[in-house]
């Protein structure tokens, strides 16, 4: 969810209380929606997050924020995570989120599986995605499946949904030459 991945931006600008009430925020949206469970990396990244957080501010000042997250009404969510912040303290070293990946969400696929990625977006088979990228069928096929299971998914749809729930519209295939 983007509420998460803004939350890691406000841990990393050293706005750890932002960060605890997005979280809150995106658990009590996720209740909303029926969405009991987030995909395994998200779901790493929020914990390693939680943690670092919980590191700073303390386990009391943790449940607290994510309760203010959680209380808060889904137009003010919403409100909230549009918001700019302004930069807090840069966090230490040892503070330093590990929640997300270094180059962004895109940095958990390859950069062939971003390509196929792309197609997915597109709404190509695998086989369209095979003659767009110039490989077999069976190897769309099983970059298809691998972006499933790194991204803890079910459907084509969904990945389509999540390069959008992470602002990721700008993927671009290779050129085939």
């Amino acid at each position: 969810m983007v509420f998460e991945s803004v939350a890691a931006l406000a841990h990393a600008r050293g706005n750890s209380a932002r960060a605890l009430r997005l979280i809150g925020a995106a658990s009590r949206l996720r209740e909303r929606l029926g969405i009991s469970v987030c995909p395994p990396v998200r779901r790493l990244q929020v914990q390693r997050l939680l943690e670092a957080v919980e590191g700073t501010l303390g386990r009391d000042a943790c449940s607290a924020g994510l309760a203010e997250g959680k209380a808060m009404a889904l137009d003010a969510a919403i409100a909230y995570v549009r918001t700019a912040e302004a930069p807090q303290a840069a966090p230490k070293a040892a503070e330093s989120p590990s929640a997300l990946p270094a180059q962004g969400a895109l940095a958990w696929l390859t950069p062939r599986e971003r390509e196929v990625a792309a197609q997915l977006l597109r709404g190509m088979s695998n086989r369209q995605i095979a003659e767009a990228l110039v490989i077999t069928e069976r190897t769309a096929e099983t970059h298809v499946c691998r972006i499933l299971g790194k991204l803890g998914l079910d459907s084509r749809a969904q990945i389509a949904a999540w390069i959008i729930d992470n602002g990721l519209l700008d993927v671009r295939p290779a050129r085939a030459s």
